[in-house]
């Protein structure tokens, strides 16, 4: 960002350069030019700058708390120590600390650490709409706490799936060098409950068949991974890593909607594919940290854009401890056969 040192820098070298003048009149006249310059920038500068407030952590440290958690697993979460903003070290994983979770305001458990900062359940799993509240306690740092709730879930309806072609923004052609290449088109339809208001997520997954990735979910996605997708579709309000898309039902409160996805088929490589559509329901904290952490990642590094605060919902500290759950449906489709249409 521009500022009045910058532009009294640029002032200066410019009176330096090499050059020799007899008329001191000239000189004197030239210098009151730039400095009224100088002098008007900066007034018009700080006139119009916006004055943001951001809360920077504190230099002691907090307790930061992060968990996403569903009906169909153990509940784990993860417990570190923040840093403050000039600190260069890595965050402190907190091996050490007191997590309790407490269901409906009845305490239900003591989490069981894990090593590098996890802590498990071990007596229960989740469940649909009760609140579960997270106290953490540490040595010299103030207790943190958060609570959520797991959403019910919402039902696919139905998938029809049609190929549609498109052709590269850049150069008009696909992979292969053809005028267009193959997609597949998904149309999801689900029915959104207009009793509550809802919070939705979207993946889609295809079977890997020659190497294990870890569950992030317990339905069976231990050797399934993330494809891109794109949409055009305008109730979708965030995109993450072009691989989950967000969107709440602002536009679809209580109505049966279809939802369009494009699928480049070249991210199918097999002959025959088992793909799994996963459409989530989160809580609104879930929602709102997805939305901002989207926004701070694409911003991130942008010294011309306004700074983004990842949403929070931990007090006392920082993180996010927040529910959700899915349903899924299962599909099989074809890989692409690397032939360009003409």
């Amino acid at each position: 960002m521009l500022n009045s040192n910058y532009i009294l820098k640029k002032y200066i070298s410019y009176r330096r350069k090499e050059f020799i003048t007899s008329n001191f009149q000239t000189l004197l006249f030239e210098s009151c030019y730039y400095l009224i310059l100088f002098i008007l920038f900066t007034f018009t500068f700080y006139s119009c700058r916006k004055v943001i407030d951001v809360e920077l952590p504190s230099k002691e440290g907090k307790i930061v708390i992060n968990s996403f958690f569903n009906n169909n697993e153990s509940l784990i979460i993860n417990i570190s120590k923040s840093l403050h903003i000039l600190d260069n070290k890595e965050s402190k994983l907190l091996d050490d600390a007191i997590v309790n979770i407490y269901e409906n305001n009845v305490f239900k458990e003591k989490l069981t650490n894990i090593n590098n900062g996890n802590y498990i359940a071990n007596t229960f799993i989740p469940s649909f709409d009760k609140l579960y509240k997270v106290n953490v306690s540490y040595p010299d740092l103030k207790d943190a706490y958060s609570e959520n709730m797991i959403p019910m879930p919402i039902k696919i309806i139905s998938i029809d799936t049609s190929t549609v072609y498109t052709t590269n923004n850049n150069t008009g052609m696909n992979q292969n060098g053809g005028n267009s290449y193959p997609q597949y088109q998904l149309k999801i339809k689900f029915k959104d409950n207009e009793s509550v208001k809802n919070f939705y997520s979207l993946n889609v997954f295809v079977k890997n068949q020659n190497s294990y990735i870890k569950s992030s979910q317990n339905i069976q996605l231990n050797n399934y991974y993330p494809i891109y997708f794109t949409s055009t579709d305008l109730i979708i309000e965030s995109m993450q890593n072009n691989a989950t898309a967000f969107f709440s039902d602002d536009f679809i409160n209580g109505k049966e909607y279809v939802i369009i996805i494009n699928i480049d088929k070249y991210n199918f490589p097999n002959t025959n594919n088992e793909v799994l559509v996963v459409l989530n329901s989160v809580s609104e904290d879930y929602f709102l940290y997805s939305k901002s952490y989207n926004l701070y990642q694409s911003v991130k590094g942008n010294p011309f854009a306004e700074p983004v605060q990842v949403y929070n919902n931990i007090e006392n500290g920082y993180g996010i401890f927040a529910g959700y759950s899915s349903d899924t449906l299962g599909l099989n489709l074809a890989g692409y056969n690397y032939y360009p249409i003409e």
